[in-house]
């Protein structure tokens, strides 16, 4: 949760609202609402563990339980956040830290190796009370070619490596363009 609200106050981001623009005008959300639905997550990533340590292996029935909670924590964060302006900012990072959790919650004292693994085992299961619609994760990834979420956590989210791995490549500089995913490794 902590992280959420780091990242919702995470300042510039254009086109997003930041402490330096409070009202984003390309999405509507607002800095307070941001952190409004975060903070609004905290008891479904309760939940999450507490669900995964249930059956303690990551199993088809964890992956859909874990996707039932989470489209609740997403209903609860819209709202929290005062509409699904709000929502669709966090949504990745809902499943991506709902995978995590709950993998955590399954392997006490692991590494983050080993965490990443095992979310990289729930996320292989499908989950058959997801929503047949594509999400705005999708949508990004089919425009930019970006893994997006779903193919972070089937790699065993290899954006999660160690600090000290070195960046791959050359860092791209100035604004993204249009067409291309735009990441910048830190120094």
């Amino acid at each position: 949760m902590l992280a959420l609200i780091a990242q919702a106050e995470l300042t510039p981001k254009p086109g997003l609202a930041d402490t330096r623009d409070l009202q984003a005008r390309a999405t509507g959300a607002d800095l307070l609402a941001l952190r409004w639905s975060a903070k609004a997550l905290a008891p479904g990533f309760v939940a999450m563990a507490a669900a995964a340590r249930r059956p303690g292996e990551p199993t088809r029935a964890l992956r859909e339980e874990l996707g039932a909670i989470g489209r609740c924590a997403e209903w609860t964060m819209a709202r929290a956040g005062g509409g699904a302006a709000t929502g669709t900012l966090h949504h990745g990072a809902l499943w991506v830290m709902g995978l995590l959790v709950a993998a955590a919650a399954l392997r006490p004292g692991a590494g983050p190796d080993e965490v990443t693994a095992t979310a990289k085992r729930i996320a292989d299961h499908p989950d058959r009370g997801a929503p047949r619609r594509p999400s705005p994760g999708s949508h990004v990834s089919a425009t930019f070619g970006a893994p997006g979420v779903r193919g972070e956590a089937r790699a065993a989210f290899p954006m999660c490596a160690a600090p000290s791995t070195p960046c791959p490549g050359r860092v791209r500089r100035g604004p993204p363009r249009p067409g291309r995913a735009w990441t910048r490794c830190s120094p």
